[in-house]
């Protein structure tokens, strides 16, 4: 019994994660409280976006914006963490899901950019996940520069 409420508290989660939900988390500026500066309703209605979010509705943990780059590669745009749940492994937990995403799906390569001035992001990207720095290169719409990431052959750090 126990087991099948747990069951059905998951699939009400999941439900109520769609991306209709969220752009109503959004538009009502709940996700800006809550740390997601970068969640706002123009990111979710990007073409050709797609994500993957952790929490529910009351309490959004943290999510992953990404593109699929034609048959072979993954692009992150964007991958938040709610302060409040930095530091306890959701990060890595999140990023071991798409990676295992993009390898059930075939991709050669998942990339990303990251601000070259946020180590802590950079050290978790590379030393922690695997990934490895291709180019740097200045960014006029940040106005920093910017490194771009790319993960290849997809074996998770554990394996390899």
């Amino acid at each position: 019994h126990r087991v099948a409420q747990n069951a059905q508290t998951l699939i009400a989660a999941a439900e109520s994660l769609t991306l209709g939900n969220m752009l109503r988390y959004a538009a009502n500026g709940a996700a800006a409280q809550r740390g997601f500066a970068a969640l706002k309703t123009e990111t979710l209605r990007k073409p050709g976006s797609q994500f993957r979010f952790w929490g529910t509705m009351q309490q959004l943990d943290g999510f992953v914006q990404f593109e699929i780059s034609g048959a072979a590669s993954m692009h992150i745009m964007e991958m938040q963490v709610t302060p409040a749940r930095q530091g306890f492994g959701l990060g890595a937990r999140m990023m071991e899901h798409m990676l295992r995403h993009a390898r059930t799906f075939g991709m050669e390569e998942v990339t990303l950019v990251c601000n070259a001035a946020n180590t802590r992001a950079l050290g978790f990207y590379t030393q922690h996940q695997g990934f490895v720095a291709i180019a740097r290169f200045e960014d006029a719409h940040w106005r920093a520069p910017q490194i771009e990431l790319a993960h290849l052959g997809h074996a998770s750090p554990a394996e390899g």
